[in-house]
């Protein structure tokens, strides 16, 4: 941030943990980056707080580059809505916009308002431009990658139910959560707000890939419905309900009860991204966790020379 010039927000990758910095401030002609008398320069930044990324977390993040800039201050502020992009509009209504914005993808209505970055030379080089680019454009910057589609799991709980290897298919998948739950556990721990759904996601994501490599461009293209791509899975996810995999009040659970959950042992797997990890960390627990990738439909052909490992669960 060079000046307080007025210009248009910086809008995060929504699928990375960022901080984003910008070369101005405040969205189309409505600067919210004021300088005060001491030349003091205040910048907002949107973004969405949860038990993971706390509002104590985003400001130790951004201490670094307030104290790079003496004469910046960067004022960190909760959504008003449900989340972030509840928010945006209200503030964009009301001509309250911010300066920066966290999580946000540019679409064609909101990069009208935004500040196209596609000849800065540092925003060439952020991760994913290419992929995050609208129309050939830059509006959308990240500084990082995450790993999603995780699955987190009860060392403990995996040697009761007599599991010695993480499953690779979603049969076995399902075969662990059987014996998890002939175990005492709750095999597989959700929740309500945004997680049942995103859980879902991330566990089909590995087989989407190997059916439809471009499955988001096909869907926005028409060539594929996502309602009948994701109907094999939903239809699966509704016998792990039927046989008590999931708890089938869990709608009913907060984000941060759903960790508290899992980590205080009552269940054998958590379907979380990396940024769980931070949290998991400093939990206190009488077990270990471990991680392993959400299994494709099918096993992957071995490459030659390699033999895959069949997965076989302790009797």
């Amino acid at each position: 941030m060079r000046s307080p010039r007025p210009s248009l927000a910086l809008s995060a990758l929504g699928c990375l943990l960022v901080l984003t910095g910008c070369g101005g401030g405040g969205f189309a002609g409505d600067s919210q980056a004021r300088q005060n008398e001491d030349g003091q320069v205040t910048v907002r930044m949107l973004v969405n707080i949860s038990p993971n990324l706390t509002q104590t977390y985003w400001e130790g993040l951004v201490k670094p580059f307030e104290q790079a800039n003496p004469g910046i201050d960067v004022k960190i502020e909760a959504p008003t809505g449900k989340g972030v992009a509840d928010t945006l509009p209200q503030q964009l209504a009301a001509g309250n916009a911010p300066d920066v914005v966290e999580t946000l993808m540019a679409d064609e209505t909101l990069a009208q308002q935004l500040l196209d970055l596609t000849d800065q030379p540092w925003a060439k080089d952020t991760p994913l431009a290419e992929q995050a680019k609208l129309g050939g454009r830059i509006y959308t910057v990240g500084v990082g990658v995450q790993a999603q589609s995780l699955v987190f799991y009860n060392k403990t709980a995996f040697e009761k139910a007599g599991i010695e290897e993480p499953p690779t298919t979603f049969d076995e998948f399902d075969a662990a959560m059987g014996r998890l739950k002939d175990a005492g556990y709750l095999p597989l721990q959700t929740g309500g707000d945004f997680l049942t759904g995103l859980q879902l996601l991330q566990l089909s994501n590995p087989s989407r890939a190997q059916l439809h490599p471009a499955w988001q461009q096909d869907v926005k293209a028409g060539t594929i419905k996502a309602g009948e791509s994701l109907l094999p899975y939903l239809e699966r996810y509704r016998t792990w309900i039927d046989k008590g995999y999931v708890d089938e009040n869990a709608l009913g659970m907060k984000y941060a009860d759903a960790e508290t959950n899992f980590l205080s042992g009552k269940s054998g797997m958590y379907v979380m991204g990396s940024w769980f990890t931070a949290t998991e960390a400093k939990a206190k627990k009488d077990f270990e966790v471990g991680v392993f990738p959400a299994p494709p439909s099918t096993r992957a052909r071995p490459t030659r020379g390699h033999r895959a490992r069949p997965w076989r669960p302790r009797t």
